[in-house]
């Protein structure tokens, strides 16, 4: 069947930009918080610039030589030097874990985006670098320049004590940026100790204007008054973070996936006794230090449930001196000395293994009160925080009786039916609600091939860009005013025409978002609208007023600043409103109004994995939370609440057959949960959509949270995915369903030479996570299908089809391995085994 993503993407034909604008507005949340920092930045830059450059007017006469150099020059500088500034400024803030930790479920968290916290540092960090040398290689040319013209008092700046600590301050910087732009090309222990360079900075930023000359007669900016304040905040987090948050636990089961003398991809699982009082939410990570191999704290994921017992991680070995091959061979040691005490440590603490906890931190994967289905998709070692997912998800489930689950969905259904705000399909013809006669995945398919109205989607994919610039645009006009009416001399030429025209601009693009939702099925008409037509009727009295008693731009007040000010901060958090998509959501309304547990009516989960190593000692702790699931509810109630797919991509033959072995007696390989070859993730996120579609009623609203953790490379291509479906549903009339991308993708590639596989041992919190696991390889594969039939797939290499039937000729009849029949291969190059008894096939 073609997939709906691909048929989407035939009708609109996708241009190179328009794919850069869907990663865009995936990622709308961040951008927006990224352009307001700009305009804060712009804000800064040109208030400073401004005051040295009247400074520097009175100061050096017309004529003078140089006169263009000497005005121009300081200006430039002063104004980078206190944008500079800014981003020290800033940059602690972003460092703060437990501050992040206990602010990403306040309501804050539906407008800045937690998640995303370590890619708004590093480019904080790379504006901080780039302004920096700028500012270097622009002082560097004026001083050189005037020092040559024979300006003895230039030349004798390169020797004072000002300019000596800005080289040093310039060498410390760069030297951190400089190993974060190579962090995945040099050893990761290099890049972990430089970075901490930047605090030697801050101090040496705090030296650098307290020189001889502030000592002997003042009169410089303090650069301390900047950042003290957020710098003491990170240090009070820090201490915080040691202090509470801080637990001495002990291992309590342990496994070493693999051997030193196999060159297969080796695992550590550790599972460790949850400590008391220690409560965290899916998704997020602690730091652990293991005594018996060193004093170093390193970062994992939580793959075990909030309720468990024990802490669970699952960590990617790599070189055998790095940090995960010693913790390896001290789990090796552990499980020797197990068997040989029969197992019992229990009882003898000298033989237990010491693990310190500090945690938990990060951001959990979504708010499960705003979603009433929920697609976790976990890539490489990032199946650890879905796993604590699905743990959760089961447990919950057990704990209900289902004949009251059905009668809470019932419920459910009806109050979302009630608490919906339908969507305004007035203008679509092609409302899929509407005719439930035809099957639902042939009908949107015949559907999208006919709408007339992809052309729309596309504009509002557009405007939906274009507003990302709205508060952006707000915060630099309302810094601007406030700035320049805070200036102590005159406004120059040109300074009030900008703020007149950049203000009714700015009025203007707030009125077009006014019209632009109030036009939409999708915009509530609500107490908001009437609040928006309000706000645009004081723009234009206050415009007339201020027009009319010529006091616009320099004359201000206090009091018309704060009408102004008060006007444009709404406009700006109504822009914000819009790009996060904030709304009234019928879900989270319907959940609130729950008393008892909270469950997803419906999880998918999906795991991609590279190692069938791995896969094979993963697999039962999976198949046991479906056991568990079906043991409590039955068989066809598991199926109807839960989905697991595991997608192996091992180009080792003999890998996979040893993982065959291990799995094929397996209730979650007979339900064809497991699958040899690379996922298609719009088909994935099409039977998802598909679902929503035949489950819900037509009126009822639903909320679907789709939890990603694998490779940067990877979450692209899923954001773009998602951006196609949330297409196809505007297409189609069906706004009323919702996806929600939460995102933990971590970069870097694990290189050839090894420089960089410590990496934090392949972490997947989204912090200090330098290499991964490349989750779908280039190779041959094949994949087991849920009616049991093996099929193959694209080969570029690795093993081939012949492979299979190598594998399938050397199994010895006697253990129950059926041979393959060569007239079963079809024309398709599919390969079909004899179906048995249970609803799997043996290879």
């Amino acid at each position: 069947m073609t997939s709906l993503s691909h048929t989407i993407r035939h009708i609109i034909k996708p241009s190179w930009l328009f794919r850069k604008v869907l990663l865009i507005n995936a990622d709308r949340r961040l951008y927006t918080i990224v352009l307001i920092h700009l305009a804060m930045s712009a804000v800064i830059f040109t208030h400073f610039g401004m005051s040295k450059f009247h400074s520097q007017t009175e100061k050096v006469p017309e004529g003078a030589p140089y006169y263009s150099w000497k005005v121009g020059i300081p200006t430039f500088e002063f104004g980078t030097m206190h944008t500079i500034l800014f981003q020290l400024t800033i940059i602690p803030l972003t460092m703060c874990r437990l501050l992040i930790s206990k602010l990403w479920l306040s309501p804050i968290g539906n407008y800045f985006p937690f998640n995303e916290m370590t890619k708004f540092h590093i480019a904080l960090g790379y504006t901080f670098i780039f302004l920096l040398f700028a500012t270097i290689v622009v002082f560097l040319m004026f001083f050189g320049v005037l020092c040559n013209s024979g300006a003895q008092a230039f030349c004798d700046k390169f020797k004072t004590e000002i300019i000596i600590t800005g080289y040093v301050i310039f060498v410390a910087f760069m030297s951190v940026g400089i190993t974060s732009f190579l962090r995945f090309k040099i050893p990761y222990r290099v890049f972990y100790v430089v970075h901490h360079v930047v605090f030697i900075g801050y101090i040496l930023t705090i030296m650098h204007t307290i020189d001889v000359v502030e000592r002997k007669q003042g009169g410089r900016s303090q650069s301390f008054r900047w950042f003290s304040a957020t710098l003491l905040l990170y240090v009070c987090d820090r201490a915080a973070m040691y202090i509470t948050n801080r637990h001495t636990s002990v291992l309590v089961e342990s496994k070493a996936i693999g051997s030193d003398s196999s060159d297969k991809q080796k695992m550590a699982i550790m599972k460790v006794k949850k400590p008391n009082l220690f409560h965290f939410y899916p998704g997020q990570y602690v730091y652990l230090k293991v005594p018996a191999v060193d004093n170093r704290w390193h970062p994992f994921s939580i793959g075990s449930a909030p309720e468990s017992e024990t802490l669970d991680f699952y960590i990617k070995v790599y070189k055998d001196t790095s940090w995960s091959g010693k913790v390896f061979k001290l789990l090796q040691y552990h499980e020797m000395d197990k068997k040989a005490s029969g197992g019992v440590f229990d009882d003898n603490p000298i033989e237990q293994i010491k693990v310190e906890v500090l945690g938990a931190y990060g951001v959990g994967i979504g708010d499960k009160l705003k979603y009433s289905r929920a697609l976790f998709v976990g890539s490489g070692t990032g199946f650890v925080p879905c796993l604590s997912l699905l743990h959760e998800h089961v447990n919950k489930c057990v704990t209900i009786d289902p004949g009251t689950y059905d009668k809470e969905v019932d419920r459910s259904s009806h109050n979302l039916k009630r608490l919906s705000i339908t969507s305004d399909r007035s203008n679509s013809k092609f409302v899929t609600g509407a005719m439930p006669s035809m099957d639902q995945s042939a009908h949107l398919i015949e559907t999208i091939k006919h709408v007339h109205n992809a052309k729309i989607a596309k504009q509002q994919l557009i405007v939906n860009t274009i507003t990302l610039f709205g508060p952006m645009a707000g915060v630099l006009m309302l810094g601007l005013t406030l700035s320049w009416h805070q200036l102590s001399f005159p406004f120059y030429p040109g300074m009030k025409p900008f703020l007149i025209y950049g203000t009714i601009a700015y009025q203007l693009f707030f009125l077009g978002l006014v019209i632009y939702k109030n036009s939409q099925g999708t915009s509530q008409r609500n107490i908001w609208i009437f609040v928006d037509v309000m706000i645009t009727i004081l723009n234009a009295v206050l415009d007339w007023y201020c027009f009319t008693k010529d006091i616009w731009g320099g004359t201000y007040d206090p009091q018309h600043l704060v009408y102004y000010s008060i006007l444009s901060l709404y406009m700006i958090f109504r822009f914000i409103g819009h790009v996060v998509n904030a709304h009234s959501n019928p879900v989270e309304e319907m959940n609130k109004r729950k008393t008892g547990l909270v469950v997803f009516d419906k999880v998918r989960f999906v795991w991609v994995s590279r190692s069938a190593a791995s896969t094979a000692q993963v697999y039962p702790e999976i198949e046991y939370h479906w056991d568990t699931l079906v043991s409590a509810w039955g068989l066809k109630r598991a199926r109807q609440t839960c989905k697991i797919s595991i997608f192996c991509t091992d180009s080792n033959a003999s890998s996979c057959r040893d993982l065959l072995d291990a799995i094929n007696k397996g209730s979650l390989f007979m339900e064809g949960a497991v699958e040899f070859g690379r996922p298609s993730f719009e088909e994935i996120l099409d039977e998802c959509t598909l679902e929503v579609l035949e489950s819900s009623d037509t009126n009822a609203s639903t909320s679907t949270l789709i939890a990603f953790c694998g490779s940067e490379r990877l979450a692209k291509h899923v954001k773009e995915v998602k951006m196609f479906n949330d297409m196809l549903l505007s297409m189609t009339g069906n706004t009323q369903h919702s996806f929600d991308l939460v995102n933990q993708s971590y970069g870097g590639l694990v290189v050839s030479n090894g420089k960089s596989e410590d990496a934090s041992a392949g972490v997947d919190t989204g912090h200090e996570r330098i290499s991964t696991v490349a989750e779908v390889a280039e190779f041959d594969s094949y994949s087991v299908s849920s009616s049991g039939s093996l099929r193959s797939k694209d080969f570029r290499g690795g093993f081939s089809l012949q492979h299979v039937f190598d594998l399938a000729r050397s199994e010895d009849a006697s253990a129950g391995v059926a041979k393959f029949d060569s007239r079963s291969v079809a024309s398709s190059g599919s390969l079909r085994s004899d179906k048995f008894p249970g609803g799997t096939s043996h290879i």
